[in-house]
């Protein structure tokens, strides 16, 4: 089944609707999976809503998204789950985290243009 324009673009502004819940969840996760003592549940579930991004990002468009969503979920898989991020690993994960999470901020205020 093919969207019409239309429906793509309705299904794209409620994605773009959905994006300030994302980015709560993300940061919220990756806090959790540094400060909690059960890592391993935060940072499956951070893994996760990166994964999502990935996929969403290409859906919708916004490559950029999917690129640093990608090189965040490299960083987590690296990691064994038993352990927490060395402090270069800690590093980079925390300056992708910030360009992913700043460049979703701009999608929502620009409205995905």
């Amino acid at each position: 089944m093919k969207l019409d324009n239309e429906a793509f673009s309705q299904i794209k502004k409620e994605y773009i609707a959905s994006i300030p819940e994302k980015i709560v969840q993300l940061t919220l996760m990756f806090d959790q999976a540094q400060n909690s003592k059960n890592k391993t549940e935060y940072r499956n579930e951070l893994y996760r809503l990166v994964h999502n991004l990935v996929a969403s990002g290409h859906m919708y468009g916004f490559e950029e998204v999917s690129k640093i969503a990608i090189d965040i979920s490299n960083i987590i898989q690296i990691v064994p789950d038993n352990r927490n991020f060395n402090e270069d690993e800690h590093r980079e994960l925390s300056n992708k985290l910030i360009i992913l999470l700043k460049l979703l901020e701009h999608i929502v205020q620009n409205q995905g243009n």
